[in-house]
């Protein structure tokens, strides 16, 4: 089987690190993982399993996990007033 290298990825968005690592020849799994929102890991990825730069077989698995920004309704309370007209 050949060998290909794996691509270091982390720090990329995930399409653009998916479009790599298939290129290769390689199977991509991604983990979703919740990061703060506003967190600049949103969208990129954060780690990936083998890491850049082994050589793996072709077909291999490079999983990779890509932050995911939490909600921002889950911290933020919401108060409704309501008015009657004069």
């Amino acid at each position: 089987v050949e060998q290909v290298r794996v691509p270091d990825v982390v720090g990329q968005t995930e399409a653009d690190a998916r479009d790599e690592i298939r290129s290769r020849g390689l199977v991509v799994a991604v983990t979703p993982q919740s990061v703060p929102a506003g967190d600049p890991s949103a969208g990129r990825v954060i780690s990936q399993d083998p890491s850049g730069g082994r050589d793996v077989d072709r077909g291999s698995t490079v999983s990779i996990v890509v932050g995911v920004a939490a909600a921002a309704t889950t911290t933020t309370t919401t108060t409704t007033t309501t008015s009657t007209p004069p």
